[in-house]
């Protein structure tokens, strides 16, 4: 049986048990005889409860990782803390701490504990843990908690772009383990442009990626910035291609050009992987920036700068447009501003090329990872019970009809306290999600109106626009514009949703560099597009054409 076909994740419908009254002038013979001769009528149940309150409490083990920025104060721990506490108030969990550790040792605590098989109840893993988790029958099967217990407002933030998320965590149709969400918008690509120089060129606001190139040109060759030199770039590029992804995906093409949008695999119409690296669609964009790079739109020294070095461009107000992100504005682009004050940024979702269609960005898994609950324990339903709670009172109070909930209130109470104000309250907690909201239209609503306080789940953030200067500007721009371009109708995700294979973990490293190496040589013309093909069957010698034959046969065990 394919391992992936995924399960029906409907809720159960409770059906409601109908008991008969005893007719009250009855004598008690007559009751008595009634019993004897009829069936007792079954007891009501009540539906489960998705906030239950486990009375008396439990104990539930998992895994810390607190960085010294994080600490706790003197006197508390993990188990001794105001988060602890409102796990237990609230929900009768009493979290206990199995493994402490920090986050650059976490990964090998873990691996320790799998390998040893003893492992915490619960806990936060990746993808190549939670397939040993599965694998050595150690994960406890949550399909039925799942279905019984999730709440409505989890299952909205769970279940987002049609329960891609559950893929890496289904065997058979059954539900390993959960997603820990965290938002899409952190990984949707803003297009940021310098405003002064396209109005001052007279130039249209660009709604193709065709047109995006053609202003790359204008800010090249017809000076922006009006200061009678040849010094200005269309196009920001540095060593590691980051935003080139975001081009290619503009043609349909989803490479792996950047850490972001690592292990992009595609299956193509016969079931078989390949990387979205060897994509031979993307020829044609390579054809363009290697113009653009020509006629001097693009860094001469881009190949041999990391993204400081080459931010110093932006901050020397000498580059034109940047495929970045929501949170550009803070950086790099704040270092444009602090030297020009009359320098412009505005965004824009970033445009699909001519007759493709709507932009659908590539993504990974938005998610933190994968919620296992050991095989065997004995409350696996206090799992999502957890998160019904921090759904609602951290990850997404907004779905939240009659909030905000007690767990919110306390949350927000401690988080206000000075004694815990810088300390990341959500990273004591033992799990966090996230939901997807955008939150732009909510800033700029509360903004506009006046409003000095912004909404509670996300107030430090928006009391920073009205700081005064350069970071005020920062903050607004990141919020009121950025935020407000990252919304797009779809997102692409991996085909593949299976750990590292075999092959990819050995050779991934080998296979980055030649396709980096191999870009970058087609965008400086050091080699031929027409050698495309050669790149193609190298990347595969080297390792692709395994990894997609591991790939397929892991689809199929």
């Amino acid at each position: 049986m394919n391992k992936w076909a995924a399960g029906s994740l409907s809720v159960v419908l409770l059906g409601t048990v109908l008991s008969a009254c005893a007719d009250p002038t009855a004598t008690q013979e007559e009751t008595a005889q009634q019993g004897s001769t009829e069936p007792a009528a079954p007891a009501a149940s009540a539906p489960p409860d998705p906030y239950k309150k486990f009375d008396p409490p439990i104990a539930m083990s998992t895994l810390y990782a607190i960085d010294e920025s994080n600490a706790f104060p003197e006197g508390e721990d993990p188990e001794n803390n105001p988060m602890h506490q409102l796990f237990l108030d609230e929900m009768g969990i009493d979290v206990k701490a199995k493994i402490v550790t920090t986050p650059s040792s976490r990964e090998e605590k873990l691996q320790l504990a799998i390998t040893s098989r003893d492992i915490p109840d619960f806990a936060i893993v990746n993808q190549s843990k939670l397939n040993q988790l599965i694998r050595g029958d150690m994960a406890e099967d949550l399909t039925d908690v799942y279905e019984k217990y999730a709440s409505d407002n989890l299952r909205e933030v769970l279940e987002q772009n049609g329960k891609k998320l559950f893929e890496p965590a289904m065997r058979d149709g059954k539900i390993y383990a959960l997603p820990a969400p965290t938002t899409i918008y952190d990984y949707t690509p803003v297009l940021w442009v310098r405003k002064d120089w396209r109005e001052k060129l007279g130039l249209p606001e660009p709604t193709t990626m065709e047109q995006v190139f053609d202003m790359a040109e204008k800010f090249t060759t017809d000076d922006p910035d009006g200061n009678g030199k040849n010094d200005t770039l269309g196009l920001y590029l540095n060593k590691d291609l980051n935003g080139v992804n975001f081009i290619l995906n503009a043609f349909g093409v989803y490479p792996d050009t950047n850490n972001t949008n690592a292990n992009m695999w595609i299956k193509d119409a016969q079931g078989n992987y390949f990387s979205g690296s060897t994509d031979p669609n993307a020829k044609p964009v390579f054809e363009r920036l290697a113009k653009l790079y020509a006629m001097g739109g693009i860094d001469r020294e881009f190949a041999i700068k990391d993204a400081a070095k080459a931010n110093e461009l932006i901050a020397s107000n000498q580059i034109g447009i940047y495929f970045g992100q929501f949170f550009s504005p803070l950086w790099p682009l704040i270092d444009s501003k602090k030297n020009n004050p009359s320098a412009e940024w505005e965004a824009f979702s970033v445009p699909a090329a001519e007759g493709k269609g709507p932009y659908v960005p590539g993504v990974p898994h938005n998610a933190y990872g994968w919620v296992y609950v050991k095989e065997g324990f004995e409350h696996p339903e206090a799992l999502v019970t957890m998160m019904n709670y921090i759904s609602d009172g951290y990850g997404a109070p907004w779905l939240v009809e009659d909030g905000p909930t007690t767990f919110q209130q306390t949350y927000e109470k401690v988080a206000s306290d000075p004694k815990y104000a810088n300390k990341g309250l959500n990273n004591w907690m033992p799990l966090q999600i996230a939901g997807n909201i955008n939150w732009g239209p909510v800033f700029k609503e509360a903004f506009d109106s006046g409003d000095k306080e912004g909404p509670a789940a996300k107030r430090a953030d928006y009391l920073r626009m009205f700081q005064e200067g350069i970071d005020g500007w920062g903050w607004k721009k990141t919020y009121l514009e950025g935020y407000m371009k990252t919304e797009y109708d779809q997102v692409r995700y991996s085909d593949y949703s299976g750990p590292p294979t075999d092959t990819l973990t050995k050779t991934e490293s080998i296979l980055n560099k030649e396709k980096l190496e191999a870009y970058i040589a087609f965008i400086m013309g050091a080699r031929e597009i027409e050698s495309f093909d050669e790149f193609v069957a190298t990347y595969n010698k080297l390792g692709g054409s395994k990894i997609a034959d591991e790939m397929k046969a892991y689809d199929n065990e």
